[in-house]
């Protein structure tokens, strides 16, 4: 189910990579379009899990949120392609599965080391995203 709401944010980011990957850094129009995309797609979204039951609403969310924040990284990484915003987008995305992690340790039994290893496996992705910047 929350992959049918994951469509929309991909595609428009996927659109998007398509058409400037090989292209230079997008314009400010450009841009500021395609953050608002971003945010109306994230709302309409956001809606259908406002209707799920329990945590599968939780997850759905945190998920969205993964999602909106990663999006929005790495268009300003498209926007000003520099190493700070690369590192920033590295950060958002390691931040946006430690969310969705922890929402899914609430289902298990094991929730104690369901989160350690989640908290874990963030702060290896942020180190090795921080470790960017000193190469």
């Amino acid at each position: 189910m929350t992959k049918f709401l994951t469509y929309p944010v991909i595609t428009t980011v996927a659109f998007f990579c398509a058409s400037n990957c090989m292209a230079e850094a997008i314009t400010k129009d450009k841009y500021q379009f395609l953050e608002k995309n971003i945010e109306s797609e994230y709302e309409s979204a956001k809606k259908r899990c406002e209707k799920l039951q329990a945590n599968a609403g939780d997850i759905c969310l945190a998920e969205l949120k993964g999602q909106k924040s990663v999006s929005k990284a790495e268009l300003k990484l498209k926007y000003e392609p520099t190493l700070e915003n690369e590192v920033d987008a590295r950060i958002a995305k390691a931040e946006a599965e430690y969310s969705v992690a922890k929402e899914k340790c609430d289902d298990v039994k094991e929730k104690s080391s369901c989160n350690e290893l989640a908290v874990s496996a963030k702060d290896k992705a942020i180190a090795d995203a921080r470790a960017m910047k000193k190469l």
